[in-house]
């Protein structure tokens, strides 16, 4: 789940509260790499990469989705799930407005043994994505880029005009121009 903690009293215990209890319990939520984008008002948006385990008929499956959840007051109220067979292996994201974000995906497109094939090969086939919502179900997600060896970590200067993605793989920080 999700947790608040408040930093603003030192003087006795940290205790974390948790934001996302119901929807855990109803939704099955492993949050991965999350972010927050704060809009000019002030009004908050925070992403959260899904790993997510399912039980059906023939056994468990994973889902893999990035959920998205507006901040409130006091809790986060759960606002879409997105979901696109290219959210592949996500790892983390960028929030880059309300409903437009970028994500990694560590490993190319295959289950548990084509990815550590990848690894022992040292293939980089993992990628990044951009997704935008207020765009048309065939233009809201594309391959931003490619050829990664393990994207993980990915960062929006303050500026927005600098993208960071971070090749765990290659030890790398690569530096791309987001538009």
């Amino acid at each position: 789940g999700l947790y608040a903690l408040s930093l603003a009293q030192t003087d006795r215990p940290l205790i974390a509260q948790p934001l996302t209890r119901d929807f855990a319990a109803a939704t099955d939520f492993h949050p991965h790499g999350i972010d927050l984008y704060i809009e000019p008002s002030g009004a908050r948006t925070l992403f959260a990469v899904n790993h997510r385990f399912l039980h059906e008929r023939d056994g468990w499956h994973t889902e893999q989705t990035v959920e998205i959840f507006d901040v409130g007051p006091t809790a986060l109220i759960h606002r879409t799930t997105v979901r696109h067979p290219f959210i592949s292996s996500p790892n983390d994201l960028a929030a880059v407005g309300r409903d437009d974000f970028f994500l990694t995906n560590d490993h190319g497109d295959g289950n548990a043994i084509q990815h550590a094939i990848e690894d022992v090969t040292g293939r980089g086939l993992g990628n990044v994505l951009r997704i935008d919502l207020a765009r048309t179900p065939t233009e809201r997600v594309r391959v931003f880029a490619t050829g990664i060896a393990y994207a993980n970590g990915i960062a929006l200067s303050p500026d927005g005009r600098t993208l960071y993605v971070a090749s765990s793989r290659d030890k790398a920080l690569l530096v791309y121009d987001p538009e």
